[in-house]
């Protein structure tokens, strides 16, 4: 057997040349250990016969995409656990989440690992795309640029710069290393926390409004009434000067919670209509003699008679004569004055059987100064503001019904329909039927009440107001005249006399129960916003596998220092590193942005300039 050859060992790093070569080429002299890692020995040949024992080889966990792909997988997890946590808390009552950390600091935190791992990825595909295309003529800075990519979002910054958004694996991982700092902000959107209107659980028999089908003074007692009192309820009053003052509050329906909603329902209830007869009203003023008027001083300057008794007749035929106010007539040589009063209102009369209560006509003097001259004294005067108004028993029907403690605390009428005439007389009740054939429903009035409101309403709409406006005598006149819109006025008080027919407890009242509300802040899951992280993970995973089908039978690097330590970048012939004069970074980082490398094949990794 021949003797085998004595052992031998190599480096990568090149010979050291002789110290005075050294001198003259101006090169630093360095004392570098041979490496032991990368020193391989010569063994002698095994003979012919001997068994072959190699050891089995090693899975290259570093050298591989293992790491990566279960970053990938543990992010797409973290993912799966956001959805399962969002779906979890969506819709829950926020009152009830007793833990430490708040709702969008969990789902945050879960974004936040699927972001930490996830950019784990990308890194790693930057850092392996320097190593991409060997033999392909390449700028040597893009290898720094690429290095300062997988770090950051600044580096990736400039790969989008110089690469000008080309589309590629480069571009699409710095543009996600980038966007990765706008995940947490936008993850902060996903969870929002409205506050939700909920039908209360119970009411406790609270929630009502209230409603009638029949209404008796407080004098009724079942069928008895007491026929010596025939006043109106101090309520009904009360009612009747608040609403034409415009100081009625309305009735506000029973609510436990401040927030309800009552169903459509109908109710016993006064209703007016007013309008303007003005101009449909006629006319008819005659002659009065200078003795009526009480002006004879005045007798030789005025021949004839003043036409001051004027008439004035409805389209009704109601008729009303406004007066004139004697105490203040005044007058000189060539004119007289004389002064209406400024308010006239008259009733007429209605009949028990019918449903209308009152109807009254009045005339309004905006300025009650009539001037006489010698030269107009048979003239009319201009009409007054006439207006007829009628008060009369109906069907209320309320809808859309709400309660609002905070601006709508009354329930309105959205229609209305005058009753027909009494079907029935008693001793003691008026019905009248519903003319809606819908409803079909009578309605009760005892003959007390028809007769005191009767009396009450005449006593208040026969009116007339002497003396200054200011003067408080008849407090009626006042608040008819000073009404700045008389229809309006009138159906405040009939709504308040309603309300007072409504809320009075006895046979035919009744309660419309209704649902009660409240409400809670809630947990709300905006799944829209979810599709940032989803999507930011789904674009890794298709950059580590654009990387890894690319890297196919590389060596796979990575971030790994190893290469750029143990490698080096062989310059053309009088252009290497160490003949510079200015060895500054500016300058140096300015070289390799001019130099284009091709990287060779094998280990070390070599880039060649071309």
């Amino acid at each position: 057997m021949a003797e085998a050859p004595a052992t031998t060992t190599t480096s990568i790093h090149p010979p050291t040349p002789p110290a005075d070569d050294a001198a003259e080429a101006n090169i630093p002299l360095l004392s570098i250990p041979e490496p032991r890692t990368l020193v391989q020995e010569r063994r002698p040949a095994p003979e012919k016969n001997a068994t072959n024992h190699n050891p089995p080889r090693k899975f290259d966990w570093a050298g591989s995409w293992t790491m990566e792909i279960a970053s990938a997988i543990f992010s797409a997890t973290c993912l799966i656990l956001l959805v399962v946590f969002l779906y979890y808390v969506d819709g829950t009552d926020y009152n009830t989440w007793h833990y430490r950390l708040l709702p969008n600091t969990v789902a945050s935190t879960i974004v936040t690992v699927a972001k930490a791992t996830l950019l784990l990825v990308v890194s790693s595909s930057l850092s392996q795309l320097k190593y991409d295309h060997p033999n392909q003529r390449t700028p040597l800075y893009h290898i720094q640029v690429l290095d300062q990519a997988s770090r950051g979002p600044w580096g990736s910054l400039e790969v989008l710069w110089r690469w000008r958004l080309q589309p590629g694996l480069i571009t699409a991982g710095a543009f996600l290393t980038v966007f990765s700092l706008a995940i947490d902000p936008l993850a902060q959107q996903i969870l929002s926390y409205p506050l939700i209107r909920i039908k209360a659980p119970t009411s406790n028999g609270l929630t009502y409004a209230q409603c009638t089908h029949s209404y008796s003074t407080q004098a009724m007692t079942g069928l008895i009434a007491d026929l010596a009192s025939y006043a109106v309820d101090p309520d009904m009053l009360e009612a009747i000067i608040s609403g034409l003052g415009g100081q009625s509050t309305g009735l506000e329906p029973f609510c436990s919670t401040g927030d309800c909603e009552y169903p459509d329902f109908i109710s016993l209830g006064i209703c007016s209509s007013c309008s303007d007869v003005t101009a449909a009203s006629t006319q008819l003023c005659t002659l009065a003699p200078y003795s009526v008027v009480n002006i004879a001083d005045h007798s030789v300057i005025f021949n004839h008679s003043v036409a001051i008794n004027c008439i004035y007749t409805s389209p009704t035929n109601h008729t009303i004569a406004p007066q004139i106010w004697p105490a203040t007539m005044s007058g000189g040589e060539t004119e007289i004055n004389v002064y209406r009063q400024p308010w006239t209102s008259t009733v007429t009369s209605s009949e028990h059987a019918t449903p209308h209560i009152s109807s009254f006509l009045s005339a309004r003097y905006a300025n009650p100064k009539l001037t006489y001259t010698t030269q107009n004294t048979t003239a009319w005067e201009a009409k007054p503001t006439l207006t007829e108004c009628t008060l009369s028993y109906c069907e209320r029907h309320y809808t859309h019904n709400f309660y609002n403690a905070t601006g709508h605390r009354t329930l309105t009428t959205t229609n209305s329909q005058i009753l027909g005439n009494a079907s029935s007389i008693d001793p003691h009740f008026t019905v009248f039927p519903s003319l809606n054939r819908s409803t079909a429903t009578n309605y009760t009035v005892d003959d007390s009440t028809i007769q005191s409101l009767n009396d009450m309403l005449e006593g208040i709409f026969n009116s007339t107001l002497l003396g200054s406006l200011s003067d408080p005598t008849n407090t009626y006149a006042l608040l008819l005249y000073n009404s700045n819109n008389l229809t309006e006025s009138m159906a405040q008080m009939a709504t308040a006399m309603t309300d007072v027919m409504r809320s009075r407890s006895g046979s035919g009242s009744s309660n419309v129960d209704g649902a009660a509300y409240t409400s809670r802040t809630v947990i709300h899951v905006r799944w829209g916003w979810i599709a940032v992280p989803v999507a930011a993970v789904i674009w890794g995973v298709g950059v580590l596998m654009g990387t890894a089908a690319r890297s196919k039978g590389s060596i796979l690097w990575k971030a790994s220092v190893w290469p750029l330590v143990l490698g080096r970048v062989r310059m053309r012939a009088g252009r290497e590193l160490v003949d510079m004069e200015e060895p500054r970074v500016d300058w140096v980082v300015g070289v390799m942005k001019e130099v284009e490398v091709i990287r060779e094949d094998g280990f070390p990794v070599v880039w060649a300039e071309v």
